[in-house]
């Protein structure tokens, strides 16, 4: 049987075979083996490896650790937040639930069905995953107010308020959350950026706050400068330069919004 790569793959042959045999963790690797099989669940590729490999290809890598007959499918080549919803949108009638395991963050994209690694897959991801697939967290959106829930028990809450600031829009966002496990308040995060860009795709950066909760900041990272005030705990975030000039010439305005904002919820 002639090798699935060909002869002029041999290159990439021999670096992805290594890659495979020495890199991967066999540790991790049986984590997510019994991940599979205790949910019956299956593997859609969507790794930048699709990229140079054909779906052969990956099984053949794959089965170097006996993992080929995971996998039903390849996502064509594309942005992975598209691409991926493409598929879902595509297969809706025989997806009964999914989770995107990454390490890349694509939780605005997919929340709360969204997994991220980073080194490797750990026994909390694993339990991420389940949860995922379960449909354990439920995210409730209307207008301008956002809730979730953990097996039907409302934990967070969140409100949005669009601001124009000198043409750029700001998106003052007022949390609360019961629980402050750092898993629950990202999802309670990603949920009302989700929806404020739902609200308006324009949006300069966003502005968390937390109502009389230093314990917030501190043990959930928010990103971004923090801002802080008698009454509230509060973390700016920019995403380029621009939204960074506007948040250093504007910082008085900025705290002035905050007192308005909280005073209004």
């Amino acid at each position: 049987m002639g090798s699935p790569f060909g002869r002029r793959n041999v290159w990439w042959k021999w670096h992805d075979v290594a890659a495979v045999y020495y890199d991967w963790d066999h540790k991790a690797v049986k984590l997510l083996k019994d991940c599979l099989d205790e949910t019956n669940a299956k593997i859609v590729i969507s790794s930048g490896w699709r990229e140079y490999n054909n779906e052969d290809k990956l099984k053949a890598l794959f089965k170097i650790h006996g993992m080929d007959g995971y996998i039903v499918d390849t996502l064509p080549k594309g942005l992975k937040e598209i691409v991926i919803k493409n598929y879902l949108d595509s297969n809706a009638e025989l997806v009964e639930s999914y989770v995107v395991l990454d390490d890349a963050d694509m939780s605005i994209a997919f929340v709360p069905q969204m997994v991220r690694t980073y080194d490797k897959l750990t026994e909390e991801n694993t339990k991420e995953i389940m949860d995922a697939l379960s449909y354990r967290y439920a995210i409730v959106a209307k207008d301008d107010r956002i809730s979730v829930s953990d097996n039907g028990r409302e934990y967070g809450r969140a409100i949005i308020n669009l601001v124009n600031v000198k043409d750029n829009i700001l998106a003052c966002i007022f949390m609360e959350c019961e629980n402050i496990e750092k898993k629950k308040v990202e999802l309670l995060r990603t949920a009302a950026i989700s929806n404020s860009l739902k609200m308006n795709k324009n949006i300069t950066a966003y502005l968390f706050m937390a109502d009389k909760l230093a314990a917030f900041a501190k043990n959930v990272s928010l990103g971004g400068i923090p801002l802080y005030s008698p009454d509230i705990t509060a973390n700016y975030v920019y995403f380029n330069i621009r939204a960074y000039n506007f948040y250093a010439n504007n910082k008085n305005l900025i705290m002035k919004l905050l007192s308005e904002i909280t005073g209004k919820r």
